[in-house]
C-alpha cells in the first residue's frame, strides 16, 4: 500500500536521474507564470506595507527551481523597495516545505552558492534581509500559526493527492482500476470519480487550512498542473471548488501548455527526433516518480520499466505532439466586515 506521505518525494541528489536534473519542464512552467508572480508580490507589498513579509512555497522539492523563485521574489522586493526609495528595508522569511523524504540537505547544501549568486545580481542595490528555512510536512495539514504568511507559492503541486482513494486500497482488495495505475481511457468511469471526490476534498482542505495561516490581505499564487495518487482538474473544476469553498477571491486564472520534451521550445506539430524525445520525457517523469515506485514495487524494475516507457512515448509523438497542461491561479483572501452584535 502507498504510503503518499512517507514514500513519495521528488529523486534526490544531482544524478542523471535527480529532480534537480530533470525539471526543466517545472522551470518553463515557472517562466510562463513570472508575470503573475510579480504582480501578486507586488500587490501584497504595496497593499501591506509589512515591516516583516513572510513567504512560503508549498512543495517546493529540492532542485534549482526551489531557489529560483526565492530570487525571484528577492528581486521583486528589491525594485519595489529602490522604487519607493524606501530607507527602512523589510525583512524576507522563507519557509520551504515539502514532505519529510524532500532531499532538504541538498536544498540547503546549495544556500551559499545562492547567496554569493544574488550578491553579484544585486551589486550597488539595497537588498532585504533574507532567512531560509525548511518546513517538512504535508500541505494537506495545518503547517503554520494562525494568520502569520502573506503569500503562498505552490508550482506544479497540488495535482498531487493526499492519497489514492481509499477505494482503490489494496487493504480492502477492490481493485477496481485493473492493468492501469492512473486514468485512461479504459478506466471505469466509477473510478474516475473516486479520483475528482479525492481531489475536490483535498483541494477544499488546502484553501481551508491556507485561508487560516494567510493574513489578511495576503495572497496564494498556485501553479497546478493537475493507482498514482494524483488528479488532473479542468479549469472549471478548480474555479467551482474556489467559489464553493468561498474563503478567496479569484484573482486570476488561466490555463497553458508546454511539449513533453522539456528540451523541444518549438512551436510545430512534428518531433523531429521522437525516441530522443522519449528518452527526455522518460527521464522527467522518473525524476518525478521513482521514490514512490520503487517503494511499492522494489527498485529492481526500474530501469526496463523507464526503458520500455521512452519507447511508448517515442510511439507516440511519432504520431502527435504531447502536451502537459498547467492552470495558473491567484486567489485573495476574503474580508469579512460584521456589523452589529
Amino acid at each position: 500500500m502507498i504510503n503518499t506521505e512517507r514514500d513519495f518525494h521528488m529523486v534526490g541528489g544531482e544524478g542523471e536521474i535527480s529532480y534537480a536534473r530533470n525539471s526543466r519542464v517545472q522551470n518553463k512552467a515557472m517562466m510562463e507564470t513570472k508575470s503573475i508572480l510579480d504582480k501578486v508580490t507586488q500587490e501584497v507589498y504595496t497593499g501591506l506595507l509589512p515591516r516583516n513579509m513572510v513567504i512560503a512555497d508549498l512543495g517546493c522539492s529540492s532542485g534549482p527551481n526551489t531557489l529560483r523563485f526565492v530570487s525571484e521574489v528577492i528581486n521583486i522586493i528589491t525594485k519595489c523597495q529602490n522604487k519607493l526609495g524606501q530607507l527602512d528595508l523589510m525583512d524576507l522569511q522563507f519557509f520551504l516545505n515539502d514532505l519529510p523524504g524532500n532531499d532538504f540537505n541538498h536544498l540547503f547544501r546549495t544556500l551559499e552558492t545562492f547567496k554569493k549568486a544574488n550578491e553579484t545580481n544585486h551589486e550597488g542595490e539595497i537588498v532585504p534581509a533574507y532567512y531560509i528555512c525548511g518546513v517538512p510536512g504535508s500541505y494537506y495539514t495545518r503547517l503554520f500559526p494562525q494568520q502569520t504568511i502573506h503569500l503562498f507559492h505552490s508550482s506544479i503541486s497540488l495535482h498531487w493527492l493526499s492519497q489514492v482513494p481509499e477505494e482503490l486500497n489494496g487493504r480492502k482488495k477492490v481493485y477496481l482500476n485493473e492493468e492501469n495505475i492512473y486514468i485512461t481511457k479504459t478506466t471505469p468511469q466509477s473510478v474516475v470519480k473516486l479520483f475528482q471526490e479525492q481531489f475536490y476534498k483535498d483541494f477544499s482542505l488546502f484553501l481551508t487550512l491556507r485561508h487560516e495561516e494567510l493574513v489578511l490581505g495576503g495572497q496564494m499564487e498556485n501553479l497546478e498542473s493537475f493507482n498514482l495518487p494524483l488528479y488532473g482538474p479542468s479549469v472549471g473544476e478548480v474555479d467551482e471548488i474556489v467559489k464553493n469553498v468561498n474563503l478567496f477571491e479569484m484573482d486570476h486564472i488561466n490555463l497553458f501548455e508546454c511539449n513533453w520534451d522539456p528540451y523541444d521550445d518549438s512551436q510545430g506539430d512534428i518531433v523531429h527526433d521522437s525516441a530522443l524525445s522519449g528518452m527526455n520525457v522518460a527521464k522527467c517523469i522518473r525524476a518525478a516518480l521513482q521514490p514512490l515506485i520503487a517503494s511499492y514495487f522494489g527498485e529492481d524494475i526500474l530501469n526496463a520499466l523507464f526503458e520500455e516507457y521512452a519507447h511508448r512515448v517515442a510511439k507516440h509523438l511519432e504520431k502527435e505532439k504531447g502536451k502537459f497542461a498547467f492552470i495558473v491561479v491567484s486567489l485573495k483572501k476574503r474580508c469579512y466586515i460584521k456589523i452589529g452584535s
